[in-house]
Parts: structure tokens; sequence; C-alpha cells
């Protein structure tokens, strides 16, 4: 039995180069059960571009839930995206027995106007004994086949690996395809595990190969489980014979742009920034980037500018905003650092000024002018600016000086004693500052 179709598909909207894809004319349904229906699809002609995106939302009672089907076809529809539409499939088979051919069903597929089978598509043949040849037009170009062969001792499951199950891939743009399946020996040396041979378009790595259990299950079942649950990819174009150039008025608005496809036709996809229905007036709109953190994240100041964002730190920090934390402080860091090289710098100076007085003469300086130098010190890191700004790191480094018992320096004559004196203090000072 030959079985011609003509059908027209859709997908459930999938993400766009930014954003999403859905939105239908208004006063149109915008949906068939869960399946949603943008456009320039539609239920109903008035709510589609052209006859060719026209679909039928079937919500009978014995349908549960709605089918959502093409106007001139009756391949369920599942899902519709912004290039592709996925759709059931239909099993060619060939059943035996011990007199030879009992039954058989032989499909053919043809799409119109707007699509093509999607090159993610794999022929598939389940079978022990079968081989089959798959057709395209004469425009198409397009003829290959596989065999599957196996004995039963030896069923991998989950590969179409050749034994038992084999799988072909089809070209891009191809619009009409033919599966006709054949024999080798009428399955008379398999017949008890596996009576029919199988054939079916299916999208890629959506069909596992079970083995024994779908080369020896019942033929109706496993011609109901493919053809219920296992999807063909459809692509779609705008305009099938014309490109965005010969388009002088192409179908897409506002904040959209026109692509081509390979093969023919064009499609319109927002441009970055935007999202929305590309084909809908009037047309695609900004994205308030600073309300989605999880996508756009900014730790802080977020400011949403038509088509993009803007993310900077707070005024007196830099650093990366978009991470948590990523923002410090620049006055605090900076006061922190100036203040710590002014202290040791003063250190420094006042025990440089100490040892300066003793090697300048032979006479020691007097308790009186080795205390004014202290009590100066002393002044400085007591002062209550100091006091205020000065980090947690500064004031020990100040505190320990400070505690040192600097008034009991030895009267040394000796030069080297008093270097030796001088290289324990520097020594100290150094460890305590890292």
């Amino acid at each position: 039995m030959l079985l011609n179709l003509i059908f027209f598909l859709f997908t459930f909207p999938l993400t766009m180069v930014v954003g999403t894809f859905e939105g239908a004319k208004p006063d149109c349904p915008t949906h068939c059960g869960n399946i949603t229906v943008p456009y320039p699809f539609g239920i109903g002609p008035e709510c589609s571009l052209a006859e060719a995106y026209n679909l039928t939302c079937n919500n009978t009672s014995s349908y549960e839930p709605p089918n959502l089907l093409p106007v001139d076809g009756n391949l369920r529809i599942y899902d519709i995206s912004d290039s592709e539409l996925r759709i059931s499939t239909l099993v060619s088979y060939m059943c035996y027995n011990q007199s030879g051919f009992v039954d058989g069903n032989i499909t053919s597929v043809r799409t119109t106007e707007v699509f093509t089978f999607s090159e993610k598509n794999r022929f598939t043949v389940v079978g022990c004994d079968d081989y089959a040849y798959v057709t395209g037009t004469e425009e198409d170009d397009f003829a290959s086949g596989c065999f599957g062969v196996c004995r039963k001792t030896h069923v991998p499951k989950g590969q179409c690996s050749g034994v038992g199950c084999c799988q072909i891939s089809i070209p891009t743009g191809v619009s009409f395809y033919n599966a006709e399946l054949y024999t080798l020996r009428n399955h008379s040396d398999v017949l008890s595990f596996n009576e029919c041979g199988y054939g079916f378009l299916v999208e890629e790595g959506v069909y596992e190969f079970g083995g024994i259990s779908d080369l020896s299950g019942d033929k109706l079942e496993f011609i109901n489980r493919i053809q219920s649950t296992m999807p063909i990819v459809v692509d779609w174009v705008i305009a099938p014979n014309k490109t965005c150039a010969t388009e002088v008025v192409n179908e897409c608005k506002g904040n959209s742009s026109c692509y081509d496809v390979d093969g023919g036709g064009y499609r319109c996809k927002c441009n970055q920034g935007y999202e929305g229905n590309p084909y809908l007036d009037p047309g695609c709109q900004d994205i308030d980037e600073c309300s989605n953190q999880g996508t756009y994240p900014c730790h802080g100041i977020c400011s949403n500018t038509l088509g993009n964002y803007t993310c900077t730190c707070e005024p007196g920090s830099n650093g990366d905003p978009h991470t948590p934390n990523g923002c410090k402080d620049i006055a605090k860091d900076t006061i922190h650092v100036v203040l710590i090289i002014v202290v040791v710098s003063s250190i420094l100076a006042v025990l440089s000024g100490i040892a300066g007085i003793c090697f300048a003469s032979h006479d020691r300086p007097t308790m009186k002018e080795v205390a004014i130098e202290l009590d100066g010190l002393r002044k400085f890191t007591t002062h209550p600016w100091a006091q205020q700004q000065t980090c947690n790191e500064t004031r020990s480094l100040v505190l320990e000086v400070e505690q040192s018992d600097l008034y009991d320096i030895p009267l040394i004559n000796d030069t080297n004693e008093w270097e030796s004196y001088s290289g324990i203090t520097e020594t100290a000072l150094i460890k305590n500052h890292p």
C-alpha cells in the first residue's frame, strides 16, 4: 500500500539568538492543548501568514490532549520553534510466515512549499533479514539504504550498528522520501524470533534499539509506540524561492534582522538585546536585563539601555561588578596604604635621628634629647585623626614600637656595640611589618 501525505508542520517555541519565539496575532488562539502556536503559524486562515502555515486544532472528546494538525494533512504536530517543526512519523513494515509474505505497508511522505526534512533525522531499519531503499525526488537527487541482519544469540541493545538495526542520514533540503522494505530470505532463518521488518524516519538520538524485544514484540504495539512518541524534524522558512536581498519588503518587523537559509528562503530573528516575535508588529521588544539577575548578573549599579545594559561599581569603588564582592572601596584602601607609609617612615626617621646623634659625635645623647624625640612620635600616633583613620595593622605596628623600652637605651661608648643594638631594633620592626 502506498500512502501519500501532504502536511504542514510546526514546533514548540525554542530559544532564538536572544529571547523566545512566541506570540499570535490579536484575537487568535495561542495554544492547542499544551502546544504554543506562534505567528507566522496560526489556527485558522486569518491567523496565519499564508495557507502553508495554516493549522487546525482537533480538540474533540476523542482526542486527549487535543491534536494540532496541518490543514491538509494528518501528521500530528508536537512542537514549534523559530526554525523547525517536530511531527509524528510513519512506519513502513513487511511481515512473513512459513509460507512467505503475509502483510505490509510502504510509506511515502511529501512536504509542501515552505518545509523540508532536516538533516537531524535518521532513516531507521529494524529487522534481522531486511534492507531498505530510500529515495527522494529527481530534484532532490537522493537515494540511500541500509541492512538489518542478525542471529538471535547476539543482538546488542541500544545501538543501530547493523545487527538487528541500522540507520542512515538524509541530506538537508529533501522535500520527499519514499521508503521501500525488502527481505533477503523471507525471514525463513529468523522466524522463531523475528517475523517483521520495519522502516521509519526519526530524529537522531530519540529512538533507542530494544534488541530482541523490538524484534520479537507485537507488530501493532511496536508501530503505535514509534508513531506516537518518535518525532521527525522538519525545517521551515519564509518565501522558499527568495532571499533577503530579493525581497524588497520582507516579513521581518522592528528590531529584527533577516537572514538567508541554506537551500532557499529566509527567516527573521530578533536583534541582540531584544526578544519576542520578529514576524509580528511592532516587532521585537527590548530586554530589561536589570530585572533578570540570573541571566544578566550585576552586583553594582545596573542601568537598562535599548538593546543592552550597563553595570558599574558604586562611586568610590572599582573592580568587576558582574561578580559578587567584585567591587572594592578605593578610598578606604588608599588611606590605609598612605597611613602605613607615613607611620613607618616617621618611626624610621626618629630612630635614624637618634642614631645620627650618636654617630655624629663622641658625646652620647642626653636622656632629655631622647625623650623629646620619642615624645614627638607619641604625639603623632595619639593624634585623633590618626586614631580614627589608622587601620588595625598600622596601630599594631605603632603599639609595638611604643611599648618597647626605648628610654632604657644603654649608654654605649663602643661604636660596634651601638650598631649591634640598632640592628636588633631594625629586625624587630621588619618582623612586625611583612
